[in-house]
């Protein structure tokens, strides 16, 4: 729970930056142009999903493996092995969203301008990944405080550079280049951020000298018990593959929405400018709230994965299980309320959060209105 209470302290510190990010952005573009800005996310957002969801907790769990038997150097092989399979994964993934863009935009209904923006944030593809798997060694040796620090800094910059580039844009290229400039901040943040962890990784590093390292991993090669790189990949894909397939399948879900919904909006006879309207009180007002506990269970669940490594290793079932139980139990703690909250508050979180996009705000809040909010909605732009 130590490491749970720093990535959730982290994640709500994050969150806050967020909706400094995304208030102040959706009021300055409006719904129009949070939609320009949405459709670029789920196709990101799967990328990042496939490269970093299911590897970091592998990588997590091998390191734990290793450090829990005192073999340093079988976690640092780990840590390479990793650095150099996320390498060519954010390569390949920039390379695919970036020249690929063109191709998926110019098919989304009346959103074929958020091109800009894809390849504005494909470059965030690179340094993302790398990050991963930096962040996933250092949970592995269950010091949470790299993963928040990074976290914190990408997200600081994420907000400065991201809304500069929003207001300066929105004076010179319009809504949709607005939209381009605040995904780039993803890129400037993610630079940030791997920086950050470069910085923690060098200072924490063994002060071992250079000839005693390389005697050291010679007796590693020359022993029995030595694994080489590939055989790490291929223990990090096996633990990765059913993890991932499992957390794409929300962003597949998203993926969907930006192809289905403004296609059937069109089709209902709905204009241009209504179509990017609707879809962005959808993605850009509605759905950042209701995806906020999950920044509190996610923190949960990456904090309990060296414990139950573990746990598993000295075959302690009943701590495991201790383990499981009391992960499952604060999700609901947090879930439920929260669940609860947002049903009920929807309509004056929404005029709270948006009071210069009313028109949007009332849009992204239930259907019926209470009574002292239809003046303002009837006379909202």
């Amino acid at each position: 729970m130590y490491g749970a209470v720093i990535l959730s302290a982290a994640g709500i510190l994050i969150k806050l930056l967020g909706a400094v990010f995304r208030i102040p952005l959706g009021n300055l573009i409006g719904d129009e142009g949070m939609g320009y800005y949405n459709a670029v996310y789920p196709v990101y957002t799967l990328l990042i999903v496939i490269a970093t969801t299911g590897i970091p907790i592998a990588i997590s769990r091998l390191v734990a493996e290793r450090h829990s038997d005192g073999d340093e150097t079988g976690a640092s092989r780990v840590f390479k092995a990793s650095m150099f399979l996320m390498s060519v994964i954010g390569v390949c993934f920039f390379c695919i969203l970036f020249f690929g863009a063109g191709a998926i935009t110019s098919r989304l209904t009346e959103l074929s301008a958020a091109v800009y923006g894809m390849q504005a944030i494909a470059p965030a593809l690179i340094f993302v990944p790398i990050m991963a798997a930096m962040r996933g060694y250092f949970q592995g040796m269950q010091n949470m405080k790299p993963t928040a620090i990074s976290q914190i800094t990408e997200q600081a910059f994420r907000v400065v550079v991201g809304l500069l580039l929003a207001v300066l844009l929105m004076q010179e290229g319009g809504r949709a280049m607005a939209a381009a400039g605040g995904t780039f901040g993803a890129t400037a943040g993610s630079v940030a951020g791997l920086v950050t962890l470069l910085i923690i990784f060098n200072r924490s590093r063994s002060a071992a000298t250079y000839r005693e390292k390389r005697a050291i991993a010679k007796q590693v090669r020359e022993s029995r018990d030595y694994e080489t790189s590939g055989s790490i990949i291929k223990k990090i894909v096996a633990i990765a593959v059913p993890i991932t397939v499992g957390a794409a399948i929300m962003p597949i879900m998203y993926n969907i929405d930006v192809w289905v919904v403004p296609a059937r909006l069109s089709a209902a006879g709905f204009s241009g400018e209504e179509v990017r309207s609707l879809f962005g009180q959808l993605t850009g007002f509605a759905e950042p709230l209701t995806n906020l506990p999950k920044v509190l269970t996610q923190a949960i669940a990456i904090s309990m994965v060296p414990t139950i490594v573990r746990a598993w290793k000295e075959k302690d079932r009943e701590f495991l299980n201790h383990n499981v139980a009391l992960g499952l139990r604060f999700a609901l703690i947090i879930g439920l309320p929260c669940t609860v909250g947002l049903m009920v508050l929807a309509e004056p979180v929404m005029f709270l959060l948006y009071p210069m996009q009313l028109g949007g705000a009332a849009g992204a809040a239930p259907e019926f209105l209470p009574t002292k909010f239809a003046h303002i909605t009837m006379n909202a732009p």
